[in-house]
């Protein structure tokens, strides 16, 4: 995940060494919210129903849920987040459709 997310959120000026603690909580909670699904089926979410019991994993699971929420709310990750941070929308230099709405604007498309 660091390495997908991190260079546009670099670019978008959103990432900054004051910043790498959010990310790496972001990080963090993906790769336990990946395990937790590993282990909450719905199969062992069912078997844990009918004997009552509410799994510890689904309280770790809400946990690193809102972890994630909170800290990609503040890295800016939708447009509304963007916005409020005041990020200016603009073109990245890896999007392919950058060539293509320059051509549109050449050729007046």
């Amino acid at each position: 995940m660091w390495h997908a997310l991190a260079p546009g959120l670099v670019y978008d000026g959103l990432l900054t060494e004051r910043d790498a603690h959010v990310f790496a909580a972001l990080c963090d909670a993906a790769a336990q919210l990946e395990s937790l699904a590993r282990i909450l089926t719905p199969e062992y979410v069912a078997e844990q129903a009918k004997a009552a019991h509410y799994p510890q994993a689904v309280s770790l699971q809400k946990h690193y849920l809102k972890v994630f929420n909170d800290a990609s709310t503040r890295l800016g990750f939708s447009p509304l987040d963007r916005q409020r941070l005041n990020v200016p929308p603009g073109p990245r230099p890896d999007n392919p459709f950058v060539e293509l709405n320059a051509a549109e604007k050449l050729f007046g498309l």
